[in-house]
């Protein structure tokens, strides 16, 4: 029986022990008064037992670093503001009524059985005439002048390609056609073009051959008109 007794005891004590032990080193947790207000409710995670090395997440002295991709705050405050693009402006409309002419240049030493001679050399100037307007347009040989420093050359009457310009042209209405001049061959190149009546508005452009010689117009009246927008 009294060993029973010692037992119990013996277990007892070993109990009230652990139970002290484990008290001892569990961090205690400060209590809070139901009674604080909400602001005197908060505590520093540095005040709980054991708790010796804390860095705060929220520490005032810390600078933030923005995460948008600035490297300077003062630049994350400034908006962007798009370069307005520019709107092209429209090309001027050309004066209607008008006249425009493209011509190609070429050079050959002789036209059919005709030989221009020593020195020289033969200039056919293709014309491609078109009417924007006007009640007619005067398209013979004779109308027209090169000029070639301060000299004025008339084209030649008595020689021809085959396809001589000589056509009234109609409002609407388009013609094709050459004109020949003899030049010499260290100066057969000239200025410009000129028509002999200055009651036209005319505008002239230099293309090349090829843009040319595969134009057909066909010259009968009753297929002369054509649509100048289109072509």
């Amino acid at each position: 029986m009294n060993n029973k007794i010692t037992f119990v005891i013996a277990i007892f004590v070993i109990v009230v022990v652990l139970i002290g032990l484990f008290t001892f080193l569990t961090p205690k947790v400060p209590q809070i008064d139901p009674k604080l207000s909400s602001s005197q409710k908060e505590f520093k995670i540095e005040d709980m037992p054991g708790v010796t090395d804390v860095k705060r997440l929220d520490d005032p002295k810390k600078k933030v670093v923005p995460t948008t991709g600035a490297t300077n705050p003062k630049e994350s405050s400034k908006s962007i503001t798009p370069k307005p693009t520019k709107t092209p402006k429209p090309p001027k409309p050309l004066p209607y009524p008008r006249i425009s002419i493209n011509y190609s240049i070429e050079k050959v030493p002789s036209i059919g059985n005709q030989s221009a001679g020593s020195g020289q050399t033969f200039v056919i100037v293709t014309l491609d005439i078109r009417n924007y307007g006007y009640k007619y347009f005067d398209a013979h040989p004779t109308k027209f002048k090169i000029i070639r420093q301060n000299e004025e050359i008339s084209p030649l009457v008595n020689i021809s390609t085959g396809n001589t310009i000589d056509a009234v042209i109609p409002n609407n209405s388009r013609a094709k056609g050459d004109l020949v001049f003899l030049l010499s061959k260290k100066s057969s190149s000239f200025r410009k073009i000129t028509y002999v009546r200055n009651d036209y508005t005319i505008f002239y452009k230099k293309v090349s051959p090829e843009m040319i010689k595969d134009i057909y117009v066909d010259q009968r009246a009753n297929k002369r008109y054509w649509n100048p927008e289109g072509d």
